[in-house]
């Protein structure tokens, strides 16, 4: 029985460290992709903010030309065009974070399921103890 012992406590110190090494795997890309979600949803916030400043200016350019001037082909004039095409391409770079939030969740899902099998993988490549102690019976 001394003799099963020390090999079991080997065995049982290697799945320790697989497991160790798992977790610790998976909080560190949990960790990492926290951060980068937080980074991302505050790009996403300047990113609105710039868009409803520059929606705040476009509505004021519009009832300027549109209200004060008197013109009723307001959507013709070159500034206003610009304006409507930077106002799409601001909206567009807002929704860009959402896009890049997701992605950054199925990446994580994605790394953790890899973290997973090699753990597996590396639990089943240990000697099975349970057979030998059998066979000293």
């Amino acid at each position: 029985m001394t003799n099963g012992l020390p090999k079991t406590l080997q065995n049982f110190a290697r799945k320790l460290v697989i497991y160790l090494k798992e977790y610790g795997q998976i909080g560190l890309k949990w960790s990492w992709k926290v951060f980068k979600s937080w980074r991302y949803a505050l790009q996403k916030g300047f990113a609105k903010r710039r868009f409803d400043k520059m929606l705040k200016h476009f509505g004021s350019e519009v009832y300027v030309v549109f209200v004060k001037e008197g013109k009723s082909d307001w959507m013709e004039t070159a500034s206003i065009r610009e304006k409507i095409e930077m106002l799409k391409l601001t909206e567009a770079n807002v929704n860009h974070f959402d896009r890049l939030r997701e992605d950054l969740e199925r990446h994580f899902e994605l790394q953790k399921l890899q973290i997973k099998k090699n753990a597996e993988a590396s639990r089943r490549a240990l000697p099975d103890l349970g057979g030998s102690k059998e066979e000293t019976s």
